[in-house]
């Protein structure tokens, strides 16, 4: 209800009563610098909101060697993709300073989620809009030489 970053983000237009809902049950966590927040392979807890401080999402190979895939900062959702498909985390998130997690749990946020359908539009043009940034990215990685997808990939 007080969050300072609400207005970056897909709740800015949920009347009182489903602010109160979320707000009902929320929690914020704070984790210290190289904490994990939530690992590959768990089943979500809720939706995860990252409040301050910058978290790194990584990805384990066969090898067990860590991949960084994307990099948040606050407002950012972390484990997002995986809450909506209701699956396991594909990823693993890691704070790489002191950060601050907002947890609304899951139930919270499905029933808000079913009772708006201005977020639930929201939400879907949130993940077009990522399919489409997906896609560009890999169609101009994979057109350029290594320098080139190296600087794309610094300037990401």
């Amino acid at each position: 209800m007080n969050c300072l970053i609400r207005k970056l983000s897909l709740f800015e237009g949920l009347d009182l009563e489903q602010l109160h809902m979320l707000n009902s049950l929320r929690s914020d966590v704070l984790f210290g610098s190289d904490e994990v927040i939530y690992r590959q392979g768990l089943k979500p807890i809720g939706l995860l909101c990252l409040s301050s401080g910058k978290v790194k999402i990584v990805k384990n190979n066969i090898n067990g060697s860590e991949l960084i895939v994307t990099l948040k900062r606050p407002g950012d959702f972390l484990g997002f993709y995986d809450l909506m498909r209701e699956d396991v985390h594909a990823s693993s998130a890691i704070a790489l300073e002191e950060s601050t997690i907002c947890v609304i749990p899951e139930q919270i946020f499905r029933d808000v989620l079913r009772s708006s359908l201005s977020l639930s539009l929201k939400i879907n043009k949130f993940l077009a809009d990522e399919l489409i940034k997906s896609g560009q990215r890999t169609a101009a990685l994979t057109q350029k030489y290594m320098r080139a997808r190296l600087a794309d990939a610094l300037l990401y």
